[in-house]
C-alpha cells in the first residue's frame, strides 16, 4: 500500500470515528430526556414527619358547643341514658331485625327494653319496628318468634323469608330490587310492607284520589239503533245499523 492509499484510509477512518462521536453526542441528550424522572421526595417537617400543613376549614365543628352544659357538670363521659337518647334523638324510624333463634330473641328483648326504658321512646310514637328476618313459616321456631313479638306490643313491619334469592343477589353484586321481577316477586311483596311503614307518604301518593276528588263521569248518550229492513214482509231479515 502506497502513501497515498494509506492517507485515504486514515482520512476515511477519521471521518467514521468523528461521525460515531457526533452520533453519541446527539443521542446523549435524548437518552437523558427518556430516562424516568425521579420521584420528588415528599415535604417533611423539621422533625421528620410528613408535612400536611395547609388551610383547613372548621365546618366539622359547626354545632359543637363551646361551653360545657351545666347538666354534665365535671363528667367526661355520657351515661347510658344520655348516650342512648343522643343516638335515637334524630332517628325517624328504628328497625330491629330478629332471627328466629333463642339468642336473637333474647338480644332483641334487651335492645327493645333499652329503647323504651333508657332512650325513653314511647310506643305511641310508632318509631320502633321489628323485622322477622330469614324466617320459615312452617317451623316451630317461627311460631315461637311471633309469640314473642306479640308480647312486645311492637309492630312487626315486615317478615322476610329465608330465600336463596338473597344469596344469588349477593353473588351478582346487586340488590333484590335489581333482579328480574318475576324471579323475586314474593320477596318484593314482603318488602312493600316495610317501605309502607318507612314512607307512608309514598304509599298514600300512589293510591287513587278519593271519590270526592275524582272528576265526575261524563254521561255519553248511547246511539239509537235504526232498524233497516230489506223486506217489509221479512222481519227476520232486519239488521241494526248505528248512525255515523
Amino acid at each position: 500500500m502506497n502513501h497515498k492509499s494509506s492517507a485515504l484510509v486514515a482520512a476515511f477512518s477519521a471521518l467514521v470515528v468523528a461521525g460515531s462521536l457526533a452520533n453519541l453526542h446527539a443521542q446523549a441528550p435524548a437518552a437523558k430526556t427518556a430516562a424516568p424522572a425521579k420521584a420528588s421526595a415528599s415535604a417533611k417537617t423539621p422533625w421528620g414527619d410528613p408535612d400536611i400543613s395547609g388551610v383547613w376549614t372548621s365546618d366539622a365543628a359547626i354545632g359543637i358547643p363551646m361551653q360545657r352544659p351545666d347538666q354534665f357538670g365535671g363528667r367526661a363521659e355520657l351515661n347510658e341514658e344520655e348516650f342512648a337518647a343522643k343516638l335515637t334523638r334524630d332517628a325517624a324510624k328504628i328497625i330491629v331485625p330478629v332471627l328466629p333463634s333463642d339468642i336473637d330473641i333474647h338480644a332483641a328483648s334487651r335492645c327493645i327494653a333499652d329503647l323504651l326504658l333508657v332512650a325513653k321512646i314511647k310506643r305511641a310514637e310508632n318509631r320502633i319496628g321489628v323485622i322477622a328476618n330469614r324466617v320459615r313459616k312452617n317451623t316451630l321456631m317461627f311460631q315461637s318468634l311471633m309469640r314473642f313479638l306479640e308480647k312486645l306490643d311492637i309492630p312487626v313491619v315486615a317478615t322476610v323469608r329465608d330465600s336463596q334469592n338473597y344469596v344469588r343477589a349477593a353473588e351478582q353484586g346487586v340488590g333484590i330490587h335489581e333482579m328480574k321481577p318475576y324471579t323475586v316477586k314474593e320477596d318484593l311483596a314482603q318488602w312493600e310492607t316495610l317501605l309502607a311503614w318507612l314512607e307512608p307518604e309514598r304509599v298514600l301518593a300512589d293510591q287513587p284520589a278519593p271519590l270526592a276528588e275524582q272528576p265526575a263521569p261524563v254521561a255519553v248518550p248511547a246511539p239509537e239503533a235504526i232498524i233497516e229492513k230489506t223486506d217489509d214482509t221479512a222481519a227476520h231479515d232486519a239488521r241494526f245499523v248505528l248512525p255515523a
